[in-house]
């Protein structure tokens, strides 16, 4: 379970924020990519 501080507790959350909680920027930029958003 993720708890994020002032919305609330989830059971499972999107890999995409489990990579942003543990710091994983290469992700996020590969998502960003990927999504034409970069």
């Amino acid at each position: 379970m993720v708890k994020l501080k002032d919305i609330g507790n989830f059971k499972s959350v999107p890999q995409i924020v489990n990579d942003i909680i543990n710091g994983n920027t290469s992700a996020l930029d590969e998502y960003f990519q990927r999504d034409g958003v970069l």
